[in-house]
């Protein structure tokens, strides 16, 4: 107080008071303010103007429990639109991209809850169970801010531009593939590009470790055509030491969130069957038996692109004068040749073709059938069906040669044989005395059988058809060979 008073006097004996005061303020009150409000840890790097929550795309079955429902119940998430403070989302078969106000975006996977904090307290969001990858927000410039989780196990503090998060119960595990982390237990841990550790509840986090390698790819990019099913898509890579799965994501350029696919540690190629028409990177990924999931593969280039009349044989059936409708992905063009020329405007001719789609730069082949017209007919506009022959001849009954005694090897002259036409069905029946006898019939005409009959057959001779004889034909003991 004697100070300040003595201060004051100085001031007022002196006509460059105000001009002193001045200067110490400058001097000494504006560091005094700036320490004031800085504050304990690095600060948040936020937009400058604060950013609206908002689910920004979504596919499959997502819900979503309204702060604001009276119900308190969780109700399917139809379309993409706002979102509010203390919102709650689920992913149950699906996944959901979520622009937080902090300006970077969540992509939340299958089977996981995130409750929405808004940036109260410093927090964005509390990830209840499942996994989340941050990433920067929608945009041209693409920028980094920082990102702060809550899960059961801590706090995770991310600025990055890829990072995964995955909450299994007092379990989270941070990735950081491009940026760094920060990991609040009982102490901290930083981590940086390439690493990975994990925090357990009440406990310290772990020491940070280089994130599995990638695997590599066999084979490059890829057109698929997706006809009346989706195309049946083989991906293969090489093994990557130490791994117990594989995931492979298939990102869509239009910003929807990423189809995934797994493939057991063992194997080394993946079956994708329902791709929809679209354009997709595909990367493929290592994950260890802690459950982290390694660094990204070079993207593939995967272009599903929509063409009629494609059967899952793999032909195109085309009518005659007209041509295949191709349907590429947003934001591609098509190009369609026939035999390596551009289809005309009448349309493909009729016979076999060889068909080549282009788009974006890439191209496939594919045969194209075009079946003549058919004849068109009027109703019961049939030709008339032949009448019955005038006569019918009567069967020719006869004993086996063999049904007499006769010397071994001795040629049957008993009876010459009956020659017929070839197209003729024979069918055998019992006569009452036990001689068998013998007739043909053609769908035109009856003609006497003709049988040469001179030892007893060594095997049986099938007479007859399903249609005519009941039990599908005779097996005559008393047939030979039938001459023609």
């Amino acid at each position: 107080m004697i100070c300040a008073g003595l201060l004051r006097q100085t001031l007022r004996l002196t006509r460059w008071g105000s001009a002193l005061l001045a200067v110490l303020f400058l001097l000494f009150g504006s560091r005094t303010s700036e320490a004031r409000d800085r504050p304990a840890v690095t600060p948040r790097a936020v937009p400058s103007k604060p950013v609206a929550l908002q689910v920004l795309a979504l596919r499959g079955e997502v819900l979503i429990k309204k702060a604001s429902s009276p119900t308190d119940t969780f109700e399917p998430l139809s379309a993409p639109g706002p979102a509010e403070r203390r919102d709650e989302i689920e992913t149950r078969a699906g996944a959901v991209s979520i622009l937080l106000s902090s300006g970077m975006v969540l992509e939340l996977a299958d089977n996981s809850l995130v409750a929405l904090i808004g940036g109260s307290n410093g927090v964005d969001a509390y990830l209840a169970r499942g996994g989340a990858r941050i990433v920067p927000g929608p945009g041209p410039s693409g920028d980094v801010h920082s990102v702060q989780l809550v899960t059961g196990a801590g706090r995770v503090t991310l600025r990055a531009r890829d990072a995964r998060v995955r909450a299994d119960g007092m379990t989270t595990t941070v990735m950081v593939y491009e940026g760094n982390a920060n990991l609040w237990g009982k102490g901290g841990s930083a981590l940086k590009s390439g690493q990975s550790a994990q925090l357990i509840k009440g406990g310290a986090p772990t020491p940070p470790r280089p994130l599995p390698s990638a695997p590599r790819w066999i084979g490059g990019d890829g057109l698929y055509l997706h006809g009346e099913k989706p195309p049946y898509i083989v991906l293969r890579w090489q093994s990557v030491l130490g791994a117990s799965r594989y995931v492979i994501e298939f990102s869509p350029a239009d910003g929807h969130p990423p189809l995934r696919l797994e493939a057991d540690g063992s194997k080394t190629s993946a079956e994708a069957r329902d791709l929809p028409i679209g354009s997709f990177a595909a990367r493929a990924f290592a994950v260890d038996d802690t459950g982290v999931q390694g660094q990204a593969s070079e993207a593939r280039r995967i272009l599903v692109v929509g063409l009629s009349g494609l059967s899952p044989s793999g032909v195109v059936a085309v009518a005659a004068g007209t041509s295949p409708r191709v349907t590429p992905p947003a934001g591609l063009s098509a190009a369609l040749r026939v035999d390596g020329e551009a289809i005309g405007e009448g349309g493909l001719r009729v016979g076999i073709h060889r068909l080549q789609v282009a788009v974006g730069g890439m191209s496939t082949e594919i045969t194209a059938e075009v079946p003549a017209a058919r004849e068109e007919r009027a109703p019961n506009d049939f030709p008339a069906r032949p009448g019955p022959p005038d006569s019918i001849p009567e069967p020719v009954a006869f004993a086996p040669a063999w049904a007499e005694p006769r010397a071994p090897n001795a040629p049957d002259v008993s009876r010459p044989p009956f020659f017929v036409s070839t197209h003729v069905a024979g069918v055998l029946r019992e006569q009452g005395s036990g001689v068998p006898a013998y007739t043909a019939r053609s769908p035109a005409d009856v003609f006497p059988l003709a049988l040469a009959v001179d030892a007893p057959p060594p095997e049986d001779v099938l007479l007859g058809g399903p249609s005519e004889v009941p039990g599908g034909g005779v097996r005559s003991p008393w047939a030979g060979r039938l001459a023609q």
